[in-house]
């Protein structure tokens, strides 16, 4: 033990940069609660760099995890820091151009491997082709990820400046970056020279440790398109190459009106760090609307060019810029990266806790048949008659569900359960008699199916556990029914599913008379998961580890396990544009639906509207050419009357009668009687 404190002693004092000995590292043994390793490349003219070394001293501060900070070159260099420190958490600073040996991952015995994922987004994340480490943190507090092994976490800025000097005389503008393509210098330089007769423009273009990535020469084209930009005599351009460290950037950047970066759009790029300085410093900030930017999106009043102009930003002051400024301060930052970390720990040994040791999402074969004896005894004991009208094989299901449910019911205080599809369920019948409440949908329980208790107002979004096994098969929309469900879960609820479940269902076809599918991966995990950006699951899938033993009217298949939990609250509103994209939320779909049929019903009472319309028309034509003959003929009666008065000779009336006849006809036809006395 006295060697192991040793080597512990020697890798702080070699590994940890002496700038961040001291207090930083004086952790506090019994908040304590798990070792971590961070691992960097060498070389400080790099933003990459930059950021790694700013993240390790907000974690280090926190206390939670004893952080031990590590400059590699190569594996090797990782591997006797790893044999030396022992963690249990590993955190790379990684980006393929800054440490290309650490590609393929880094692990240790017993540690979980974390990364940083410098360029996150949802078309980066979509992208994704291997999982090189276990968990990607991604500082980009926007994102929205349904995987487990992704989690957002929020940015972090350098200490800010204390003392601000006063503003300069001069309305002066200020940029930094290195002369990487789309960083939009030249384009600074020709907004300032459109918007203002006087001005001062500062930009600071470092070296990078890397010229294959920004070449001299690119410096030099972008320094060369800045002087031509502009043009007033009244502007004063000042470009500096020199690096600046942390504390020198924000002086820099303080002693600007504003500080303003014009990037171009770059769809699937990551946040940029240089807002994370000007925060730090104090001074109004100006941005283009580009995605590298959209954790700014929802500054309001807007800080973005195309909205207004610098000086109408400068003028508004920070105080819109508080809320970030608050969030990403490294302390608040630095608490938050730990706990995302922490939970996933937690999340990983939760997951391990369970009775067959494979996690909640998963097949429930033979192998969840021998470890969930204990449930099984349990739904025998509460719940003995119901489960003698079960199927034996398939009470695996309600096992699950049983253990799942009182296992993730202590994460919440007085956590409020919602069982789908209850008739019957010797799960929730198995609950009820341990004593928990639940509010029951089924319409052989409470007369309602899902829809009818979604649509009802007094159903809110405020249940920890939502419940339904072996339903979702049996439902004509699932997709409806899902939406529906997640609806309903409070942020951080957690829904427990299971399904009828086989990869071969696509080619066979081949399922129980009262399913309406079996379900695959994809269904699952793509499918249902993508109709809920608000919701993620609870911990990687393992459905291609299991066995299809269950058979039932001659199908084989198997019962698998979906659980999946809702975001907290402050991520969820960033779900809220995915949400739009899929129609909105459930009620308004379900409303879209309503009025969808509201339409259609309207227009085929037009429709037949119209066609009686016709008819009419062509009845009252009809009548109108009837009424013109019967005047005719009554015309052609007065006249025969008339003869008949001055004749009234037989041959007179042989002429009237068959005239007679004919009116009759035409009598009969008509809808009116003719005068009286014809």
């Amino acid at each position: 033990m006295t060697a192991e404190r040793d080597v512990k002693k020697v890798v702080k004092t070699q590994f940890v940069p002496k700038k961040q000995r001291g207090d930083i590292l004086q952790v506090n043994a019994a908040k304590v609660t798990a070792v971590g390793l961070f691992v960097t490349h060498r070389g400080q003219r790099c933003g990459v760099w930059q950021f790694g070394s700013r993240l390790h001293e907000a974690l280090a501060a926190d206390g939670r995890i004893e952080w031990y900070y590590v400059e590699c070159a190569d594996f090797q260099e990782f591997q006797t820091a790893a044999v030396a420190t022992k963690p249990d958490v590993i955190l790379a600073n990684f980006h393929p151009s800054t440490m290309p040996w650490a590609a393929e991952g880094l692990r240790a015995d017993g540690a979980v491997s974390f990364s940083v994922f410098h360029e996150a987004s949802r078309a980066s994340i979509a992208a994704l082709q291997n999982r090189p480490f276990d968990i990607l943190l991604c500082p980009d507090p926007t994102l929205i990820a349904n995987d487990p092994g992704i989690l957002a976490v929020p940015r972090f800025m350098p200490t800010p400046v204390k003392q601000l000097p006063p503003v300069p005389s001069v309305f002066t503008v200020g940029s930094f970056g290195f002369g990487t393509p789309g960083k939009g210098f030249e384009k600074l330089c020709a907004l300032v020279n459109a918007q203002c007769n006087d001005a001062r423009i500062r930009i600071n273009i470092p070296p990078h440790d890397y010229p294959t990535i920004v070449s001299p020469e690119e410096i030099t084209k972008i320094v060369d398109a800045c002087r031509a930009a502009v043009t007033r005599p009244g502007i004063e351009l000042d470009i500096t190459h020199n690096f600046l460290d942390e504390p020198g950037l924000l002086d820099f950047l303080a002693t600007n009106s504003i500080n303003a970066f014009l990037y171009d759009d770059a769809p699937g790029r990551g946040i940029s760090s240089c807002t994370d300085y000007a925060l730090a410093a104090g001074r109004p900030i100006a941005v283009t609307r580009t995605s590298m930017f959209r954790h700014l999106s929802g500054v309001n009043p807007s800080i973005c060019v195309e909205d207004r102009s610098l000086a109408a930003i400068a003028e508004s002051g920070t105080n819109a810029l508080e809320h970030y400024r608050e969030t990403y301060a490294a302390a608040a930052a630095g608490a938050a990266w730990n706990s995302a970390i922490l939970g996933a720990l937690a999340t990983r040994r939760m997951s391990r806790g369970v009775p067959d040791g494979r996690g909640f999402n998963k097949l429930l074969d033979d192998r969840s048949r021998a470890a969930y004896s204990g449930p099984l005894e349990d739904l025998r004991r509460l719940a003995p008659d119901m489960l003698e009208r079960k199927i034996e094989r398939a009470n695996i299901q309600q096992a699950f569900a049983l253990d799942a449910a009182r296992r993730l019911a202590e994460r919440f205080v007085a956590p409020r359960v919602l069982a789908i599809g209850s008739f019957e369920d010797t799960a929730v019948a198995s609950l009820k008699a341990l004593g928990y409440q639940i509010v029951e949908v089924d319409p052989q329980v409470d007369g309602r199916d899902l829809e009818e208790f979604y649509r009802d107002p007094s159903a809110g979004s405020e249940f920890d556990i939502v419940l339904c096994v072996s339903v979702l098969e049996h439902v004509p929309d699932d997709e409806a029914f899902v939406r529906q469900a997640a609806a309903l879960l409070a942020p951080d609820g957690i829904a427990i599913f299971t399904v009828d479940f086989s990869e071969r269902y696509p080619e066979t076809g081949l399922r129980p008379a009262a399913d309406q599918r079996l379900y695959t991966q994809h269904d699952l995990q793509s499918r249902l998961m993508g109709l809920l950006p608000d919701c993620a699951l609870i911990d990687p899938p393992t459905w291609s580890d299991g066995a299809e033993d269950f058979e039932y009217e001659g199908c084989h298949y198997a019962f698998a396990t979906w659980v999946f939990t809702r975001l907290p609250a402050e991520i969820m509103r960033y779900a809220e544009s995915l949400k739009r994209e899929l129609g909105g939320p459930p009620w308004k779909t379900l409303l879209a639906g309503e009025q969808l049929l509201y339409e259609r019903r309207l227009a085929a009472l037009e429709d037949a509207l119209g066609v009686e319309v016709q008819r009419t028309e062509r009845l009252t034509s009809s009548n109108t050419a009837l009424e013109n003959a019967l005047g005719v003929e009554l015309r052609r009666i007065e006249r025969l009357r008339m003869d008949l008065r001055m004749d009234d000779s037989p041959r007179a009336l042989r002429a009237v009668l068959p005239l007679a006849r004919v009116i009759r006809s035409l009598m009969n036809l008509g809808r009116s009687s003719p005068p009286p006395g014809s």
